[in-house]
């Protein structure tokens, strides 16, 4: 950091191969793009208000882009500093180093460029296919460097079994059995060591710090069969597409919460199909995850901020206690998310299920009175009975796994 706070010998090294900028052409064309829009932005045209919009944000909304781009240099240089000092390397080698340790987003084919830009492609499709390349590498040239990801969540669970001594394994599985559909399938969820301050059990999600999560989440959810949840983890059709698709449905498609209530009046479904867009379009760490209603219940670190300091309203969940804590939303400004559950989150889940189950016979029964056909009824009969069969044995084996889970809270329910 003192290298580059007072552009030392490394940093002008990096600034000579255009580590910052990734390359020189870039830095160029940025500039020439920022000089372009300050002439436009003086004309009172459209065309004008574009520019001054775009200004706007360069200068005051993308703080969190720049600070991004300075902490990979600082890595870089730092990369520069080991390769010169410590293996002897001369610039232009250290220099490929640094771009090959810290990704290099500017290097990619046209085909990554062009589904990185579209509509319908995905905006991290960047990272997904430059993290296999260099995972590869990194168990070629130093497998160890694996060691402190594949001993973190063995570590988290040994850190919760010392802290309770009347914990076992079996105490670790019925905890994930009271996790929530979507974080029980999340495979980085796990368990701080301690309570909080009302009693709640802390599912912290580490999938953020395991750089193959993506990858391991899309094989695994095709090898269930679940190619719905595969191609949602591949980053595809976000964006404008989840805008469209969400509005046609009324249901977000991240969250799974329904967009806008029709009970409510007219403007605040309007305020909420608005918010849901910018949602869409706005980095989640400054925005709400909006759903439903005049409160908003969701978004990203910097909402979660502010609710918890108690500048803005909905950080109440459905038991009356408070969703985040200080602290917790500080963490989930460094990608450390925790989720909070007690015991009535059991409840919730059984009735879930059995609600699931009831659901699949009511569109048995729908499908049915739709045809006059004996065989294709029975075709359908047979079908979801079995699917239904299917979800009944899921619910038996769960309710077994949580049987004695009270003892987790300390009290009998």
């Amino acid at each position: 950091m003192n290298d580059i706070v007072h552009n030392g010998k490394y940093s002008q090294i990096a600034q000579k191969y255009g580590i910052e900028s990734t390359t020189f052409s870039s830095q160029e064309v940025g500039n020439i793009d920022r000089q372009f829009a300050l002439l436009k932005s003086n004309e009172k045209s459209m065309e004008g208000m574009k520019a001054r919009a775009k200004i706007f944000f360069d200068d005051w909304l993308d703080v969190g882009g720049r600070a991004y781009q300075k902490s990979e240099v600082l890595f870089k240089v730092a990369k520069i500093i080991d390769m010169m000092e410590s293996k002897g390397a001369s610039e232009s080698e250290a220099a490929i180093a640094a771009n090959k340790a810290i990704l290099d987003y500017s290097s990619v084919s046209q085909g990554i460029r062009w589904l990185r830009k579209v509509p319908f492609g995905s905006p991290f499709i960047t990272f997904n296919a430059k993290v296999m390349f260099q995972l590869a590498r990194n168990a070629r040239d130093n497998p160890v460097s694996f060691i402190k990801y594949i001993a973190l969540p063995f570590i988290l669970a040994e850190a919760l079994l010392a802290e309770q001594d009347d914990l076992d394994d079996d105490d670790i599985e019925k905890l994930k059995g009271m996790l929530p559909e979507w974080a029980e399938d999340q495979g980085g969820m796990y368990f701080l060591p301690w309570k909080d301050a009302h009693g709640r059990w802390r599912a912290l999600n580490i999938g953020y710090m395991l750089p193959w999560n993506s990858h391991f989440e899309i094989a695994r959810n095709a090898w269930k069969g679940e190619f719905k949840k595969s191609w949602g983890a591949t980053g595809m059709m976000t964006g404008p597409y989840n805008a469209f698709q969400g509005l046609v449905n009324n249901k977000d498609f991240f969250t799974g919460n329904e967009i806008y209530n029709e009970s409510d009046a007219p403007m605040q479904q309007y305020r909420d199909i608005m918010m849901f867009i910018s949602s869409n379009m706005i980095p989640p760490f400054l925005t709400p995850r909006n759903r439903s209603g005049s409160i908003v219940t969701g978004g990203g670190p910097v909402i979660k901020l502010l609710q918890a300091y108690g500048v803005m309203d909905g950080n109440i969940d459905r038991y009356g206690l408070p969703r985040v804590t200080v602290p917790q939303a500080y963490m989930s400004m460094i990608g450390l998310n925790t989720y909070n559950f007690n015991e009535f989150a059991v409840k919730e889940k059984q009735r879930n299920k059995v609600y699931e189950v009831r659901d699949i016979i009511k569109r048995m029964q729908s499908l049915m009175r739709q045809t006059r056909d004996p065989r294709k009824r029975e075709e359908i009969r047979v079908e979801y009975l079995k699917l239904a069969g299917k979800k009944m044995i899921e619910y038996r084996e769960w309710l077994a796994m949580m049987q004695g889970y009270e003892k987790l809270f300390g009290a009998t329910q």
